[in-house]
C-alpha cells in the first residue's frame, strides 16, 4: 500500500513528490468547476477539526464501541492519558484556530474540489506508475489546504511510526511536499505570493488537526500499527496548528 511505502525511508521521497504533483495538478484543474456542497462532508468536518477536543467523553465512548468492550483496555487507558494531557496543555490555544478553519473552509481561495479524506489507504499505486484515488464520498468544494494538510499528516505519521523515525528528516520531507505541490498548482492557476503563503500555512494547520484527530480522535491512522512517541507527535501537531509553520521543537512534558 502507499502507507507501507511511506514508512520506508529509502523509497518514500519520490512517492511524496508524486503525490504532491498529483494533488497540485488536480486542485488546479478543478478550481474553475461549478461549486458543489456535500452534506456528508460538512457533517464530517467537525469530527476532523473540533470534536476530539470539544467532546472528549464522546470520543472515549467511541473507543469503547469500536473495541466492543465494557471496560477500557490498557491501550485505551493510554489513549485517555494522551487525550487528557493534550487537553490540559493545548486545548485552549488550538480550539479557536480549528473553529476558524471549519468556518472558513468554503471561503478560502482558490476554491477547489477536495477529496475530503486523503490518506495512504485511499491512494493506489497503479501498474503504469501513476496514482489512483479511492473513497471520495466526502469530496466537496473548499480550501485546497484541507487535502494538502490531511495527506501531509499521514506522511508525517507514517514516517514517525518507522523504526528510524527522525523528526528533522520528516520536516524536510514536508517542505519538499509543499514546494512540489505549489509548483504543480502554479502550472494550472495563477496565484500571487501572498496567496501561496496562506495556502502553505493553512495546510500545516490542517495537518496538525488531522494528526490530533487520528491520535486522540475517533479514527486511528489507517495502515499504521503504532506511533513510537505519541506525545511528541501531538506536541508537533499543536505547533503546526498554532503557528502554521514547521518547527522541530515540541513540548511533550
Amino acid at each position: 500500500s502507499v502507507t507501507t511505502v511511506l514508512r520506508s525511508a529509502d523509497v518514500c521521497g519520490p512517492l511524496v513528490k508524486m503525490i504532491a504533483t498529483f494533488l497540485g495538478t488536480f486542485h488546479g484543474q478543478t478550481s474553475d468547476l461549478t461549486e458543489i456542497d456535500n452534506p456528508a462532508a460538512s457533517q464530517n468536518r467537525p469530527f476532523v477539526l473540533t470534536l476530539p477536543l470539544e467532546n472528549p467523553q464522546l470520543i472515549q465512548g467511541l473507543w469503547k464501541k469500536r473495541n466492543k468492550n465494557e471496560e477500557f483496555t490498557e491501550t485505551e487507558n493510554q489513549l485517555i492519558g494522551h487525550q487528557q494531557w493534550f487537553l490540559k496543555v493545548h486545548q485552549a490555544r488550538v480550539i479557536p484556530i480549528l473553529t476558524h478553519l471549519a468556518e472558513s473552509f468554503k471561503s478560502s481561495l482558490p476554491l477547489v474540489l477536495t477529496h475530503g479524506d486523503l490518506h495512504g489507504e485511499s491512494l493506489l499505486l497503479l501498474p503504469d506508475g501513476g496514482l489512483g484515488v479511492l473513497d471520495a464520498e466526502l469530496c466537496d468544494s473548499g480550501s485546497p489546504a484541507f487535502d494538502v494538510g490531511t495527506i501531509l499528516a499521514h506522511i508525517i505519521a507514517a514516517r514517525m511510526s518507522a523504526s528510524d523515525a527522525d523528526l528533522q528528516a520528516v520536516t524536510f520531507l514536508v517542505e519538499e511536499f509543499l514546494d512540489t505541490y505549489q509548483n504543480a498548482l502554479l502550472l494550472t492557476i495563477a496565484q500571487d505570493r501572498k496567496s501561496i503563503e496562506a495556502i502553505r500555512a493553512e495546510s500545516l494547520r490542517y495537518a496538525g488537526a488531522e494528526l490530533v484527530r487520528r491520535s486522540i480522535g475517533a479514527a486511528p491512522f489507517p495502515g499504521i500499527p503504532s506511533i513510537r512517541n505519541p506525545r511528541a507527535l501531538l506536541g508537533f501537531a499543536a505547533d503546526l496548528i498554532c503557528h502554521g509553520e514547521i518547527s522541530v521543537a515540541t513540548d511533550a512534558d
